[in-house]
């Protein structure tokens, strides 16, 4: 056996020529198994053995070395023609294949599935305007994921384990910084030792690396990526989460071709690695402003969700809005996050996540039902409040309504339901034609309950009897309303002084005045808030 030249400058070493081979004949062994493919494993396993048996002439390994790469070449490219393995890239056409019926019977009607109804192994996008928190709430469910919880958002986690998450915006440390929080404020100090050990963290920050590149005016996948599908493929994530998309791409001045470009890039480790792969975007200045939450509210272009298999789309929800879809108020020092999931390819339309966030701490929140009672309560409420600050509704004022999720189709049945149970009757609008209005009856039904009230002593009877007061645990604006009048065309009269009825009822607590209702103008509106 020769010994080490490398110091004479002939070139490699006997040992290095060895170490060399045999790591890429192993590399390649390994992938091609992982890979299922079995008979180019079987070649590779073959290349092994001779290697080891080969003596230790260095001419020989000098010869063997070229071979063995060539080799591997045919190997890998055989392997993509018999569709055995779909590698970062290839130098040849897959041939078509025909299914067979085990093939079939095997197949499933989905990726793997990582929380349930919400994240898949394929690829997703995860638009939201800035300032938002969309990485730190990113990094809370990688928490969860890594092994933090056994649900997100009360959506069962099926598969925990590790997150990769390649960062080109915040560093490492503000990362590390806000991890410690969520453990603190979310419970999970018990469990940090198994998240942290699962949560890795790429800094690429002023690298320049990129998953794409333009090579002959055509966006491809970056050369790079091979490296990054080594790293992976041994790492084995769950999720792939890359923050931000517009960082790793090759700008936006071809903007659905750099998309496209990225999606590729994505479906690539998404075929080598098995996982889910998750670009943290930012939506456009338009859509930030109109609070839009569709699949294409990210900024750019169409391809982006339209290659995407998931689009998660996160926006601030402000506190009356909240109140709208909750019930619930938001209380100092909280913030509301709207959740869209406008895009799931592999289940069902998925209803919007309303999330508070308290510091670092996030929960979900149940929203209320919207059953046609809850929804005639609604509209029944926003009818008579405006009508007592003077302002009338028509049909299609209050189908243009920002409500929230209630549909048009719901306010419609709300609107016949109420005119049946005659809570509201439509009015034609003095001098505007055929136009016509909904007008509160309730208002009326109060003020012929005062008038009882005050010929009977105090005693009220008949219909009346079961109209709640101000003392019921909850105040209902709809009854505790004063009456106003109106001319023979729907208009309104002066009301501005009360009748003596209207002031008896206020000074029993019955009702409350009209010049009281700037203090307490958050029990006649949104149920309190």
């Amino acid at each position: 056996m020769r010994t080490p030249n490398h110091a004479e400058g002939k070139g490699p070493s006997f040992y290095e020529i060895k170490h060399d081979l045999g790591e890429l004949i192993d590399s390649a062994r390994d992938c091609l198994n992982n890979a299922g493919a079995n008979s180019v494993a079987g070649l590779m396993e073959a290349m092994r053995i001779a290697h080891f048996r080969t003596g230790g002439d260095q001419d020989q390994w000098e010869t063997l070395r070229p071979l063995a790469r060539e080799a591997a070449d045919f190997a890998f490219d055989n392997a993509v023609t018999n569709g055995e393995i779909l590698p970062a890239s290839c130098k040849a056409w897959p041939r078509p294949l025909a299914f067979d019926l085990a093939e079939i019977q095997a197949a499933r009607i989905h990726p793997e599935c990582i929380v349930e109804d919400y994240l898949y192994s394929d690829v997703a996008l995860f638009p939201a305007p800035g300032a938002t928190g969309k990485t730190t709430l990113m990094l809370y469910e990688a928490a969860c994921i890594a092994g933090g919880s056994d649900n997100l958002y009360s959506k069962r986690i099926l598969k925990h384990g590790p997150v990769v998450i390649i960062t080109a915006e915040d560093a490492r440390e503000q990362m590390g910084a806000r991890l410690r929080e969520i453990f603190l404020d979310n419970g999970m100090l018990a469990k940090q030792a198994e998240i942290l050990k699962n949560i890795l963290v790429c800094d690429v920050a002023g690298l320049g690396l990129k998953l794409t590149e333009v090579d002959r005016d055509v966006v491809v996948t970056s050369a790079t990526i091979d490296s990054l599908i080594r790293f992976l493929s041994a790492t084995k994530p769950v999720i792939v989460i890359i923050d931000p998309a517009v960082s790793f791409g090759v700008g936006e001045s071809r903007v659905n071709d750099s998309e496209q470009g990225l999606i590729e890039a994505a479906r690539t480790i998404r075929n080598a690695v098995g996982c889910c792969v998750r670009f943290v975007h930012h939506t456009g200045k338009k859509n930030a402003q109109e609070g839009a939450v569709d699949q294409y509210a990210g900024r750019g272009g169409s391809a982006f969700a339209d290659g995407a298999r998931m689009v998660h789309v996160l926006a601030k929800v402000s506190p009356t809005d909240w109140h709208k879809v909750s019930d619930l108020p938001l209380l100092d020092g909280d913030l509301g996050l709207r959740l869209a999931l406008p895009k799931m390819t592999y289940c069902k339309a998925q209803p919007d996540i309303y999330i508070r966030r308290t510091g670092y701490r996030f929960s979900a929140v149940t929203t209320a039902k919207f059953s046609e009672t809850r929804v005639a309560d609604i509209i029944l409420k926003l009818i008579t409040s405006d009508f007592e600050t003077g302002r009338v509704r028509s049909t299609k004022s209050i189908e243009d309504e920002d409500l929230g999720q209630i549909t048009r189709a719901q306010r419609r049945l709300a609107l016949e339901i109420l005119e049946s149970q005659g809570l509201i009757e439509r009015r034609k609008k003095s001098g505007a034609g055929n136009s016509t209005f909904w007008h509160p009856n309730r208002t009326e039904t109060v003020a012929a309950a005062i008038a009882q009230l005050t010929e009977s002593g105090g005693e009220i009877k008949g219909e009346a009897a079961s109209l709640p007061s101000e003392k019921d645990a909850s105040p209902n604006p709809n009854v505790n309303s004063p009456p106003y009048r109106t001319g023979s065309g729907g208009e309104f009269a002066d009301a501005t002084t009360p009748p003596q009825p209207l002031n008896l009822a206020a000074s029993l607590g019955e009702i409350r005045r009209v010049g009281d209702m700037d203090n307490q103008n958050s029990h006649f509106r949104q149920g309190g808030v």
